[in-house]
């Protein structure tokens, strides 16, 4: 069973999907087939049994595993009914179904496939060689059935060797008349038509075309010593001219090898040069050829994800619509899902080549192919409407559209516009009025129907919150159907729920602008103006620009003292609710008392309050107390937690309470009696070498990262001696911790552990620095990182999986990395990064643009910015004298900085002389004066510097 699961887990081969319909009806399965069957699929498996063992032993394994596929097999038909649209499942189902022999089941699997999804080119093979091995050649029904594949087969995919297949398989036994060879020479033709452009393959069909016809050829030469009749030498001539022919049809068109084909041709005729008109045609096709080739070259050797732009390019260049109809087709079996691809080959067969047949077949290849794309299904009804196809037509493609096409609740008032604007455009050449001027007919009366059917289903499913389709409704009424009223009736339905919303006040007036009522235009400018609108000032620079077209100078008066007013009065509200929010911010940014955080209990003095006092009679007197020298000499100890709530009692009966816990450690002190010991987390082996040596900083980290889930990733390095998360005051962590390890080996396996994720942050890993001089992790050297995409414009609610859905298709996923902030919100930014380039190309070209939940995505090649450190400023003479004249900034001393309650003790003399120093300052000479701004002092008789000593003589001789 491994083999059979990794069977079933390996790649789907081929992703090109397209349009085919097959049949309902299925033959009967005899159990001669069913065994054929089952023989080959046992034949094709990688299942061994195993040699030795008892047999019963066998048997049992084998009814085990045939038991285990019944259930898979019934699990993934029940898959694939819940989600029909499961490309993967319908794949499993097939292979696990061949393997084990269910010819019905495999059947009905591939039969539901296919009307989905286009199959891909080899399971098209595949399925058509199981058909032929247990088909009855001798039976005409089963040989048409096999045909019937082959025809649904070449529709789905551009290929040559399908066509090659399906032309071996219509070849008769024997060449024997032109009625025989009928049927091959008419899939020829029709091979040649769809891929005999092909300039790198084309060639191998128009070869075996020749080589069936010179085959035929041979036949009808005379026996050795048979006289050939007239009748005979005239299908012998005719015959050797559609040889003649279909070589000069073969050197017409740009092949490659077309060379070898000129020497064959040669041969043929027995001539050593050809034809001067066939001559000449081959020069000209040659040159066309020498024009195409360098394409074709780079199409040979360019990886997939090069191949979308050289397919392009090669468009472009093109003038042929053939040979860009086969390109564009080309291109398609490898990037069948590439809208924009589409989009540029529908439009070409739309605006250019404008033939039905071509285009709406195409068309719907497309739908099929990306069926969940609603730009795709309105391109196909827009198709139906230029090619005048029946409304039964028509509403058959809006039906499938509204259930396969609409993934979001804005794209079912797109494609009800999309329907109903066709419906409209239908009227324009029919009589749609009658006497009194007002529409009437049963074309109005069902485009009316249609409209109020789109707006209870809107209204249903809450999706047009805008009334796209009931102003549509009232725009038609008023000018299509020529009924104002009507469309009135339904302007104030909708206004009676978007009163405060300027833009559809706005809507309305142009509503009756366009009718050419410019008194009800003005009335209803000044009705919305009355009314608390979120944008009142563009509707009153529209009904200010109203007037100054059509009214007196009293109306443009009255207009603008009313609007005035107005806007005075809303921004007086507005002020209002402002200062309100204002105050109400203020109060929430306003500094809370929490005596939670007081640290009092690391005060080294004791509270007297503190002590409880013992009985009366175990009290001992003051004077006693006094006395005693060896409880007054004894240091006082710092108080510490107290783990014992009932506390304990000195030597001198008092009772010493224990210290109230704060709210951090007392929460960390009740995780600790469940959680495993320090000692066992931890290992106590004797570490080796200097500690720094031994240590690793951790940051990038999430804020709920424990010591736990730091150690399960990390201890794979080496003997972990301690982990130290760095906190706040509240407890809280910082992002960044420590990891030390028994020895220095344990850093070297932990740098390798850099980037990767913990608990869904990718962890940045350095070695630890005590200055603080750590390389920067954000250290990229710039420029693209093909294999990997960078997403943006996510809405904060993606997550992983929901990208990994989106992007799995196109190739094997090596990382999916929503970035977040270290709360865990997303920054709506993601990487996607594949195992390599191709497959990234091959995403962007399908993603970018697309919607997930709702919103546009836009994706990109990741190409960083080169990383560059910060320069530190040099140090100036300014910084030098801010370190003394700079009383708020907090002292540094011993490489640390104090806190900025401390109180500098320093004299102001030797602190001025400090700074003469550091600024080379001369001392001013006796019995001068320094300049100052305030008024002189008197100096001291010996006119130096005085000290402390001489200030406070003075202060003693005052008293």
């Amino acid at each position: 069973m491994a083999d059979l699961e990794e069977e079933l887990n390996g790649d789907s081969s081929g992703d090109s999907r397209d349009s085919i319909d097959v049949d309902d009806d299925s033959e009967d399965i005899t159990d001669e087939q069913n065994a054929t069957l089952t023989t080959q699929a046992d034949d094709e498996s990688d299942m061994d049994a195993d040699s030795g063992g008892d047999e019963d032993e066998d048997e049992g394994e084998e009814e085990r595993d045939e038991e285990q596929d019944a259930r898979m097999l019934a699990h993934l038909q029940q898959q694939v009914a819940n989600n029909p649209y499961d490309y993967e499942s319908h794949v499993q189902l097939i292979k696990l179904a061949r393997i084990s022999g269910e010819l019905e089941i495999l059947r009905m699997a591939r039969q539901r496939m296919s009307e989905l999804f286009p199959l891909a080119e080899d399971l098209w093979r595949t399925w058509i060689d199981d058909e032929i091995k247990i088909h009855n050649k001798e039976n005409a029904a089963d040989v048409e059935k096999i045909k019937a594949l082959y025809e649904k087969a070449v529709l789905d995919y551009l290929s040559v060797d399908l066509w090659l297949d399906y032309i071996i398989f219509s070849m008769p036994d024997v060449f024997d008349s032109d009625e025989a060879l009928a049927p091959v020479r008419a899939v020829f033709e029709r091979a040649i038509t769809a891929v005999g452009l092909h300039v790198a393959k084309g060639g191998e069909l128009w070869d075996s075309y020749r080589e069936t016809e010179q085959g035929y050829l041979s036949t009808l030469l005379p026996a050795v010593g048979e006289i050939q009749t007239k009748e005979k030498l005239a299908k012998y001539e005719k015959q050797v001219e559609r040889v003649r022919d279909i070589f000069r049809r073969q050197l017409s068109v740009p092949l490659i090898g077309m060379e070898n084909t000129r020497e064959e041709f040669k041969t043929f005729t027995g001539q050593e040069e050809v034809e001067l008109p066939i001559q000449k045609l081959y020069e000209k096709t040659k040159k066309k050829l020498d024009d195409v080739l360098p394409y074709e070259e780079k199409l040979s050797s360019a990886t997939d994800g090069e191949k979308f732009g050289i397919f392009v390019s090669y468009i472009d260049h093109e003038k042929d619509p053939a040979r860009i109809i086969l390109l564009y087709e080309r291109a398609l079996v490898p990037y069948c899902l590439s809208l924009d691809l589409w989009n540029r080959y529908l439009d070409f067969l739309d605006r250019q080549l404008k033939i039905s047949s071509v285009a709406l077949a195409a068309h719907e290849r497309s739908i099929r192919n990306i069926p969940w794309t609603l730009e795709l299904w309105l391109s196909y009804l827009h198709a139906v409407e230029l090619f005048k196809q029946d409304e039964g037509v028509v509403k058959g493609i809006f039906d499938r559209a509204y259930r396969n096409g609409c993934t979001l609740p804005s794209h079912f008032v797109e494609l009800w516009l999309a329907y109903l604007s066709g419906m409209k455009r239908q009227l324009s050449t029919k009589p749609v009025t009658n006497e009194g001027g007002i529409s009437a007919s049963p074309e109005v009366d069902a485009l009316r129907s249609m409209f109020g059917v789109a707006v209870a289903d809107l209204e249903s499913k809450g999706a047009d919150t805008e009334n796209k389709i009931e102003k549509y409704w009232a725009s038609v009424e008023a000018h299509t159907f020529r009924d104002v009223e009507k469309g009135r009736a339904l302007w104030e339905k909708i206004m009676k729920g978007h009163q405060r919303e300027s833009q559809f006040w706005l809507s309305y007036y142009r509503f009756e602008r366009q009718n050419n009522d410019d008194t009800r235009a003005r009335k209803l400018l000044k009705k919305a103006v009355l009314r608390n609108l979120d944008n009142i000032d563009a509707v009153a620079m529209e009904w200010m620009q109203l007037e100054s077209e059509v009214g007196t100078l009293e109306e443009w008066m009255e207009a603008h003292h009313f609007c005035k007013d107005s806007l005075k009065r809303m921004a007086d509200r507005q002020a209002k609710l402002d200062k309100i929010a204002a105050a109400e911010a203020a109060k929430e940014a306003a500094p809370k008392k929490n005596f939670r955080l007081r640290d009092s209990y690391e005060d080294n003095r004791e509270n007297p309050r503190d002590r409880e006092r013992p009985p009366r009679q175990d009290r001992e007197r003051p004077e006693r107390m006094a006395s005693d020298d060896s409880r007054s000499k004894k240091p006082i100890e710092k108080r510490k937690h107290s783990e014992d709530a009932s506390g304990s009692v000195d030597n001198e009966g008092f009772k010493v309470p224990g210290m109230p816990l704060p709210a951090a450690a007392a929460k960390k002190q009740k995780v600790s009696d469940t959680a495993e010991p320090e000692e066992a987390m931890f290992s106590q082996d004797t570490p080796e070498g200097n500690e720094d040596d031994r240590k690793v900083f951790l940051s990038n980290m999430s804020y709920t990262t424990s010591v736990k889930a730091v150690k399960e990733m990390f201890k794979g390095a080496g003997k972990i001696r301690d982990i130290r998360i760095v906190k706040d005051l509240r407890g809280k962590s910082r992002g960044f911790c420590y990891v030390e390890y028994v020895t220095p080996d344990g850093v070297k396996e932990a740098l390798k552990l850099d980037r990767q994720d913990l608990e869904g942050r990718p962890v940045f890993v350095s070695k630890y620095s005590k200055d603080n001089e750590r390389e920067s992790h954000f250290k990229g050297t710039g420029g693209e990182e093909k294999n990997k995409l960078f997403i943006r414009g996510l809405l904060p609610k993606v997550t992983k999986e929901d990208l990994t859905k989106v992007f799995q298709d196109f190739g094997t996923l090596k990382e999916i990395r929503v970035v977040t902030h270290k709360n865990g919100i997303s920054k709506c930014i993601a990487y996607v990064e594949f195992a390599d380039a191709d497959m990234a190309n091959k995403a962007l070209e399908a993603t970018n643009g697309k919607e997930i939940m709702g919103k546009a995505m836009s994706v990109a090649i990741s190409n960083p910015p080169a990383f560059t450190p910060k320069q530190k400023p040099e140090a100036s003479h300014f910084d030098s004298a801010n370190k003394f004249l700079q009383p708020n900034v907090a002292p540094v001393v011993d490489g640390q900085r104090k806190s900025r309650s401390h109180v500098d003790l320093v004299p102001r003399a030797v602190l001025k002389k400090k700074i003469d120093e550091e600024f080379n300052v001369a001392p001013i000479p006796a019995g001068s004066q320094a300049p100052s701004s305030s008024p002189a002092q008197p100096s001291t008789s010996a006119g130096r510097r005085q000290g402390n000593d001489y200030f406070s003589s003075l202060f003693k001789k005052k008293q």
